[in-house]
């Protein structure tokens, strides 16, 4: 079951990438992310495309304006990159903390 939900920029359904995305055709906004609508309707504003909009809570769903922060693509990739190398981290230490390892093993990954 999808969720679906009404907004004044169309009807928005949760996409393939966990976002709110405008699925009705009627207003113009097809396709379109409902989270950057907000941001430049709140602000009456058209973003370049090298200006993605960031959750800073990370929820992809929570798209109140205090949420919405914007940057470039790099800056984007590098908040996510660094969150990314220390959740990495922190699931490995999670599935490696009950492993017995031979001795030939600790050698490689140290």
């Amino acid at each position: 079951m999808s969720t679906t939900i009404q907004t004044k920029h169309g009807t928005a359904i949760i996409g393939n990438h966990g976002y709110f995305e405008i699925s009705s055709v009627k207003e113009g906004n097809k396709g379109k992310l409902l989270h950057r609508l907000v941001f430049e309707d709140f602000y009456q504003i058209t973003l370049p495309s090298n200006i993605l909009i960031h959750h800073e809570d990370g929820n992809k769903l929570n798209n109140k304006i205090w949420n919405l922060v914007p940057m470039t693509r790099k800056e984007h990739n590098k908040l996510h990159g660094q969150n990314r190398t220390l959740e990495y981290k922190q699931k490995m230490s999670k599935t490696m903390k009950n492993r017995i390892l031979s001795d030939n093993h600790k050698r490689k990954i140290s």
